[in-house]
């Protein structure tokens, strides 16, 4: 799937993909925020979170489509997903058990998706008040499992190059890109949709940054800040100001401005909703534009009906 890389990153307490819900769920962003003529302070609106819990729309990756976009496109479903991963499992098992290796992948199992703690949103920024009390716009290994991954892998036995050889490069692309391509048998041809995914993206996220309702829901949060002490036009800008996501193996230590600036930019999010209407909005554009390429994006579904197909087959042959 088309993805574009941007300044900032879409980070979570534990990543998972949230499925999204049909067009008909659009959330109408002007009742997501206050009135502008008394935009609320830092602390006045505590009660709310700076990006709600409801899953109307679904939240996005930066740089990516929303995922109820492809869903509407008709993007695999989990139990789909597990059909296709199933027979990619069991055929570079045999591939691997052929040349004398035992693949020490496990199983694929059904994902299970749910809705975890976001503490950046890739456009929005920073939007967890505890996470910025304590690092304000610095990146926490800890905080978002970068320090257990690395606990994992230095406590992980790595096979011999033999057994990556087999895997990955003997033969036409080793097990792993020999079952690739039957996967991908007969699969159809994306030349044309793909641009389109590329010009939905795009042209949503231009259009959503011109939107009268997100720029209502900036300047409040603008108006916000002022009224804290912070001059910023934009989230932004606050976060370049402190560097933010410097990376770094230390847990960060940031000072005492940073922090505060970074608590306010949370608690105006909270009073202008700034977070719900970029993302609202953003779907709503998006869902339109997908919605009138339908007929040329129709491919994506054959896509995974070959992909099926195939995987189908193998797993009738392995299974």
């Amino acid at each position: 799937m088309f993805c574009v890389l941007a300044g900032l990153f879409a980070l979570t307490a534990c990543t998972s993909e949230t499925k999204g819900p049909e067009a008909s769920n659009s959330v109408d962003p002007s009742s997501l925020y206050g009135s502008p003529e008394s935009p609320q302070t830092p602390g006045g609106s505590g009660s709310l979170p700076a990006l709600s819990d409801d899953d109307q729309i679904p939240p996005g990756e930066n740089g990516e489509l929303v995922p109820g976009v492809y869903a509407l496109l008709g993007e695999m479903t989990p139990e789909q997903k597990l059909v296709v991963d199933t027979a990619s499992y069991l055929k570079v098992k045999q591939c691997m058990k052929d040349q004398g290796f035992t693949f020490l992948d496990p199983a694929p199992k059904l994902e299970v998706q749910k809705r975890s703690a976001v503490l950046f949103d890739g456009y929005i920024g920073i939007l967890d008040a505890d996470y910025a009390k304590g690092y304000g716009y610095q990146l926490n290994p800890s905080s978002i499992g970068m320090e257990d991954e690395r606990q994992a892998q230095s406590g992980q036995k790595y096979p011999s190059a033999e057994y990556e050889f087999a895997l990955k490069v003997a033969g036409d692309g080793g097990c792993l890109g020999q079952t690739e391509k039957l996967i991908d048998k007969n699969r159809p041809s994306e030349d044309e949709s793909t641009p389109i995914l590329g010009k939905i993206y795009e042209t949503s996220l231009t259009a959503t940054y011109a939107d009268a309702d997100y720029k209502r829901a900036l300047k409040l949060w603008s108006t916000c800040m002022r009224s804290a002490g912070f001059n910023y036009a934009t989230p932004a800008e606050a976060f370049g100001a402190f560097d933010g996501f410097t990376l770094t193996d230390a847990v960060p230590d940031p000072p005492a401005v940073e922090t505060k600036t970074a608590v306010a930019d949370v608690e105006c999010k909270r009073s202008s909703r700034l977070a719900d209407v970029f993302r609202s909005v953003f779907w709503d554009h998006q869902v339109a534009m997908a919605e009138k390429n339908r007929p040329t994006l129709k491919v994506l579904e054959e896509v995974n009906a070959q992909l099926l197909r195939n995987a189908q087959q193998i797993i009738k042959e392995l299974g």
